[in-house]
């Protein structure tokens, strides 16, 4: 129903915002112009059933613990396109993991200084990124990344696998896990 509405009233790169995070759709409901009994009556089932997570947030929980678990991953690198994302994200994992964060808005040296702490930590951490760190950084020193979107052009997609796959990395894998919803604009993009 909200990719409906969306699809309606909105443009298309917030369709494919709110399939990078559901859990964000209040915000984008309440950006549409256009006031109607079909918009209130969404916003209320979202306040209802999606609070604070959606799917791709509990799989990202659930994938997160498990790698945390195993010995031949030392730390992760996860990716988003989108800003209400990246901030939504830092919030809920915050609590729950070691994680360093690279902010959308942060200068060049405040991002190496964050990158330097991430690789130097002891034991798993994560690494939350924008497409900001998607090219021109080396990001040797984790051996897992999630991508929490898809970007529409495949070359983002490979500039942020780059980002590990460098010629210093240690590890003899590199382990890429992608998020999409099923019967989503990123389930299409998978396909084609």
């Amino acid at each position: 129903e909200i990719d409906q509405l969306l699809k309606e009233e909105m443009h298309f790169s917030n369709r494919r915002q709110f399939f990078s995070c559901p859990a964000v759709a209040l915000q984008l409901l309440n950006k549409v112009e256009k006031r109607s009994d079909r918009l209130f009556e969404l916003i209320n089932k979202v306040e209802i059933n999606m609070v604070n997570t959606g799917p791709k947030q509990e799989a990202l929980f659930d994938l997160l613990e498990h790698l945390k678990e195993r010995e031949d991953i030392n730390r992760t690198v996860l990716f988003t396109h989108w800003h209400p994302t990246f901030f939504h994200l830092k919030e809920m994992l915050a609590s729950k993991f070691t994680l360093f964060s690279v902010l959308p808005d942060c200068d060049d040296k405040q991002a190496a200084e964050i990158k330097d702490k991430f690789a130097e930590c002891d034991g798993y951490s994560i690494l939350l990124v924008t497409d900001r760190m998607s090219e021109g950084i080396d990001l040797e020193m984790a051996n897992s990344m999630i991508n929490m979107d898809l970007p529409y052009n495949p070359a983002k997609l490979q500039q942020r696998i780059g980002r590990l796959d460098r010629y210093i990395q240690q590890s003899e894998f590199i382990e890429i896990h992608n998020f999409a919803l099923e019967d989503s604009i990123e389930e299409k993009q998978i396909e084609t």
